[in-house]
């Protein structure tokens, strides 16, 4: 197997929860503090050190490109990073990226961290440590009006349907097929797309019926698209670290652990409007 199908497979090969590692600090757990000043201590390695981040731009209310200055990326992770960074004491930089390529630049190195809302998978925690804080919802969209009358998975039977590249809700859409095959019923036409935009760009031309997504109404124009439904699929989901970064790793959890206990999460959560029953407390994951 060629390098380049090395990485399709760890970029996109999402399978059910395996045995996993949990490496968390009983301290910190039990009493999470901020300690800006003591980063050189609790957290050797990153003594100064510029902590690299990346995030897609396309992501609304996670994160987004600011309307009024492109330049600038807003959202619900923008704002959990600068609160995670201030309680760790870091400096970081943020570098907008395509989701496609978000972890192919993070197993290579060439980022410490991609901040977002990365869904958990054995696989995909071979490739990248995960640091969780929330459970994942995933939603279906549809063209304003909802003309196939789509309510729900069961309904994709003999339908288009387009999800992320290397997003868990492709092999959502792969299973809603095999179901569909299993009751004689028309199979579904699954497709990926690199990021949302071009994925919605299929509905101009009449090539997709349903985009399967992240789960958040507020993140489609009401005006072009209708929100069809919605599932939480309990997914733990968080940040990618670059593999083997064990302070990076336990710095984070440290910063989550503060921000679970003192309720910043949540009310980062409610700001975007993303349902803060979501959160959970943060989990070191490696495989």
């Amino acid at each position: 197997m060629g390098r380049s199908s090395r990485l399709a497979v760890l970029l996109t090969a999402l399978l059910f929860p395996a045995a996993i590692v949990l490496s968390l600090s009983p301290a910190f757990a039990a009493d999470p503090t901020c300690e800006p000043g003591k980063l050189a201590t609790k957290y050797p390695s990153l003594a100064g050190k510029t902590i690299k981040l990346s995030i897609t731009g396309d992501g609304k209310p996670l994160s987004y490109r600011d309307p009024n200055n492109l330049d600038n990326v807003i959202g619900f992770s923008p704002d959990q990073a600068r609160a995670a960074f201030a309680c760790i004491g870091a400096p970081y930089t943020l570098t907008v990226v395509p989701f496609s390529g978000a972890l192919a630049a993070l197993i290579a190195g060439q980022v410490d961290v991609f901040w977002g809302t990365l869904f958990y998978s054995p696989e995909r925690a071979k490739a990248v440590d995960l640091v969780t804080y929330m459970v994942g919802a995933s939603g279906g969209v549809v063209p304003k009006g909802n003309p196939k009358n789509i309510g729900g998975l069961g309904d994709l039977c003999g339908l288009r349907a387009v999800a992320p590249v290397g997003g868990m809700e492709v092999i959502k859409l792969n299973d809603t097929n095999q179901a569909c095959l299993a009751a004689h019923k028309p199979g579904v036409e699954v497709m990926t797309a690199t990021d949302r935009p071009s994925a919605l760009r299929l509905f101009e031309n009449d090539r997709a019926d349903l985009y399967l997504g992240i789960g958040l109404k507020q993140a489609y124009d009401p005006a072009l698209y209708t929100f069809a439904f919605a599932y939480v699929n309990d997914l733990k989901t968080g940040v990618g670290v670059h593999k083997g970064d064990k302070d990076l790793d336990q710095a984070i959890y440290d910063a989550f652990a503060v921000m679970h206990k003192d309720g910043t999460d949540k009310a980062l959560l409610t700001k975007y409007e993303i349902d803060p029953g979501l959160s959970v407390p943060p989990e070191i994951i490696v495989q």
